[in-house]
């Protein structure tokens, strides 16, 4: 039997929306004899019930003051080193941004969704991170 591949799926959110919807029925769709699943959401929503019915650990980061303070940066990096995944799925603009960062840092590949719609909302320095 052969190894399955970990992949490591961010989101911003599992709210209602259809980036939400999409990784729900992207994760549901993909064959589990080859892909392990884990994601990891900053904002909790409906699409949690979806991935648990489904059987796929999730994790919910926080920061300790707000969403994004430092402690919300440390975390997600520990938690990313330690499932060890062998690549990042990341979708919506915090989780781009992030797991691409994060990525890097780890020599981790990484597949990121939407990001054209990040460039032109913050412009030359992201388009720098999704370039390197």
């Amino acid at each position: 039997m052969q190894k399955k591949i970990k992949l490591l799926h961010i989101t911003s959110s599992l709210k209602m929306g259809g980036a939400e919807s999409l990784l729900c029925d992207l994760i549901k769709n993909m064959d589990h004899e080859m892909f392990e699943h884990h994601v990891i959401y900053f904002h909790d929503g409906p699409h949690s019930v979806c991935l648990k019915e489904l059987g796929i650990p999730i994790y919910q980061i926080k920061g300790l003051i707000s969403l994004y303070d430092p402690l919300f940066c440390t975390r997600l990096y520990k938690l990313v080193k330690k499932i060890k995944p062998d690549c990042i799925h990341t979708l919506l603009w915090v989780a781009n941004v992030s797991g691409r960062i994060i990525a890097r840092l780890l020599k981790i590949p990484i597949a990121s969704a939407c990001t054209i719609m990040l460039i032109k909302m913050v412009g030359c320095g992201m388009y720098w991170i999704a370039q390197h």
